[in-house]
């Protein structure tokens, strides 16, 4: 397909570009790592934590976005992709304009 439309592809090992999509699309499902343990929604602070089969299970990201909210005995986050604070305001500045985001 890229070759059809005569796209270049170009290969990186940086994904911030690729996270950065990610965000643009899941902007409403980010979360912060909150002191207490647990990853907290911004827009109201909603308990959430990570899938124990996920990759990131033990490095507690600060920031991250997440698709899908598994309920169970808590409320867990699946596919998720860490990200920048102040990537936020720079995707999605008209959802976060209000809300405090600091790195």
């Amino acid at each position: 397909l890229f070759k059809r439309y005569g796209i270049e592809i170009l290969l990186s090992n940086d994904d911030t570009d690729i996270r950065k999509c990610l965000l643009s699309g899941l902007f409403v499902n980010a979360a912060y790592y909150h002191h207490t343990g647990v990853y907290k929604t911004f827009r109201d602070d909603f308990n959430l934590s990570i899938h124990p089969s996920s990759v990131l299970v033990s490095e507690r990201p600060k920031y991250v976005i997440f698709n899908e909210v598994l309920g169970s005995s808590q409320n867990y986050m699946k596919d998720i992709t860490v990200i920048e604070s102040d990537w936020l305001l720079e995707v999605a500045s008209h959802y976060y304009v209000n809300k405090f985001v600091t790195s």
